[in-house]
């Protein structure tokens, strides 16, 4: 169970907040990880923390078929996984707001 850091919900919180407003828009959650594990490992640890954020999201009264999740892995660093900031850096979901026809 992934668990969600209280400051990310100065992101969710406004995302959710947005998407209520606008009905057109969809969010894309990109779920990643660092190097740390295999790669199978960190292609389902970034998928759960992907998830993490939709449920938070769902929680708040977004429908479910507005948001798409995917997991990278360690596939698409933000920083270096050479150092402890950065692969703390590297764990992370980043949310996408776009505009698309509702599913």
């Amino acid at each position: 169970m992934t668990n969600i850091h209280q400051e990310a919900y100065s992101e969710i919180d406004p995302a959710a907040d947005t998407m209520k407003e606008n009905k057109n828009l969809m969010m894309i959650i990109d779920g990643n990880a660092d190097s740390t594990d295999v790669e199978s490992f960190n292609k389902s640890l970034s998928i759960e923390r992907a998830n993490a954020v939709k449920a938070e999201l769902v929680k708040k009264g977004i429908n479910p078929n507005r948001i798409t999740t995917r997991g990278h892995g360690s596939k698409i660093p933000l920083a270096t996984n050479r150092t402890y900031e950065g692969k703390q850096e590297n764990r992370n979901a980043t949310m996408r707001l776009v505009t698309g026809k509702r599913k």
